[in-house]
């Protein structure tokens, strides 16, 4: 499936280092997608 949108969110360093360790895909915009679309 080819993915033609995008959303930008803006980050403390913070908030930024919270989601990488949360994360459980390699990929941070994976496991973002994958979370806000359950």
């Amino acid at each position: 499936m080819k993915r033609e949108k995008e959303i930008k969110i803006r980050l403390t360093e913070n908030e930024y280092q919270a989601l990488l360790e949360r994360k459980t895909k390699a990929r941070l915009a994976e496991w973002v997608r994958e979370v806000a679309l359950e």
